[in-house]
């Protein structure tokens, strides 16, 4: 019987991590998930018809959103999702897309 020390052998332990899978089903059914509660929060805060809100559709445009309006569909982005929305981002959400896109990368 053979005790080996520590200084006389020495492991080396390779492991390769790779990402796991995409699960793109995941991927879509978190989108549209977060499409539909973006949807209801447009249309119950703007009076809107819920039906008629899809992707493209215009915030200020199409439904008729003021500044005051938009500060408080922020507002309730910031409390359902629990994303933070600076003012220079805000800018650039012009569509309910861009509104979707967003949460769905900081949430």
């Amino acid at each position: 019987m053979r005790v080996f020390r520590a200084a006389e052998r020495r492991s080396v332990i390779t492991l390769t991590l790779r990402p796991a899978p995409i699960n793109q089903n995941y991927v879509k059914e978190k989108y549209v998930m977060v499409f539909e509660k973006v949807k209801a929060l447009l249309a119950e805060q703007l009076d809107a018809d819920e039906a008629g809100i899809t992707e493209e559709t215009k915030i200020m445009d199409d439904l008729g959103a003021d500044s005051l309006d938009i500060v408080e569909m922020l507002m309730a982005i910031e409390d359902e999702f629990g994303v933070n929305v600076p003012d220079e981002d805000a800018q650039s959400l012009k569509t309910v897309g861009d509104v979707v896109r967003y949460i769905e990368e900081r949430a």
